[in-house]
Parts: C-alpha cells; structure tokens; sequence
C-alpha cells in the first residue's frame, strides 16, 4: 500500500534543477502536420524542471512549519510549472492546473519529482536523479519521492496497481504500453524517458493501447 507520510527528497533530487540549468539542457516543442489539434508535441525544457523543483522544495517548506504562507508559496509555485509546461505545449495552463490541484498529494510530488528530470538522458537500467533513467527507473524514483514503493518492472508496476479507466486518470497515475510506462501529467500529456538517444520528456498520450493504473493503489 502507500504511504501517507512524504519523505523528505534527497539532496540529489533538490540538486537537479541547478544541473539541468548549469549543462545547458534547452527546452524543445515539436508541432507536426499543419493541424494543431492532431499535432505531435514535446518538451524537455530545463526551465520546467528547476520550477518544478522549487514547487517542491516549497511543499517540503510547509509540511516542516505547517504555516500557511508557506502552502500559498507552494501553490503558487505549481501553478507557475503548470503554465511553463502549457506554454512549451501550447495547453491550457489554466486547465493544466486545475487538474494537478484535484491530484493527491502524493500523485503531484511523484509527478513533479519526475518533471524535475525534464532533458535528463535516458540510461538502460538506470534510475538516478540528474544522471539517466529508463522508463520503470523514471518512475520508480518519482513515486519514491512520494512515499511509494514500485516494483522495478513496468509490466510489474502497472499490475500493481488498480486498473482504471482513462477517463477517471488523474496527474500521478500510471500509463502503460506494452514494455513502456509512463506517468499520466493531464491535459492528454505525459511524462517519460522514451528510449536510446532522448531524454525524459513530456509530450501527447499515444492513442495506441493502453492500460491506466490508479498510483494510490498500488501494493507492495
């Protein structure tokens, strides 16, 4: 089962926005055919990662003093990575926000951990913050950072979890495809580490088979 209790994130994690700014990784947006509605996009833009890392680090402020200002700085700083993240994907970020405000806790830090990666390289069997990560090591570490214990197999965490309609997906949960997972971000978009020679990126939900698991849900 989860976890209630947020553990603290390491300082490796609390370190990745300086490193993605510092190694120059750039943000890309990618738009193909000349229809929007069906176009394919992406981001893997640092700066996305480092606003994602303060919305963090602000939550970890307010559960250390339970003060309120604390909290509004955290909100505020979510909402302003859901605006950097929908401008690089041309996306409401209005709506963007509003869906990772209705999230638990836990699903939005084990998404926001994962955001934090945004250009970090993907690595076969790697699952290090600010080094290189497969899909599973991705997120494996993310939910980490939430409390909650995956298996290290992606076909292992989705079946882990309870399996859910995409219509009822929330930012946080799980999004399977046959030898790749995936955490659903909102707004039709995801975040992952694809394959050789990219990066942890967000872009569009394929409309391919699928299987959707509720992360809140999933069982040692």
């Amino acid at each position: 089962m989860t976890s209630s209790d947020t553990p603290r994130r390491s300082a490796a994690s609390r370190a990745t926005a300086a490193l993605v700014l510092a190694t120059g990784f750039a943000g890309t947006t990618l738009a193909v055919g000349s229809n929007h509605a069906s176009a394919s996009v992406r981001t893997d833009s640092g700066a996305v990662a480092a606003q994602a890392d303060r919305a963090l680090d602000a939550l970890d402020h307010w559960q250390e003093s339970n003060r309120p200002l604390h909290y509004v700085r955290f909100i505020r700083a979510r909402e302003a990575a859901a605006d950097l993240l929908a401008d690089d994907l041309g996306i409401s970020g209005d709506e963007l926000a509003d869906e990772w405000a209705t999230a638990d806790e836990p699903k939005q830090v084990a998404m926001l951990s994962a955001l934090t990666q945004l250009g970090v390289p993907y690595r076969s069997i790697h699952s290090e913050p600010g080094v290189g990560f497969d899909c599973s090591g991705l997120t494996i570490w993310a939910f980490a950072q939430a409390g909650i214990d995956l298996p290290r197999v992606s076909g292992d965490q989705i079946s882990a979890a309870e399996r859910i309609d995409e219509a009822d997906a929330e930012p946080g949960d799980l999004l399977y495809y046959p030898g790749h997972i995936s955490i659903y971000v909102g707004e039709g978009m995801m975040v992952h580490s694809p394959y050789t020679g990219s990066t942890v990126e967000v872009t569009e939900v394929a409309s391919r088979t699928s299987r959707w698991g509720d992360s809140m849900t999933v069982e040692d």
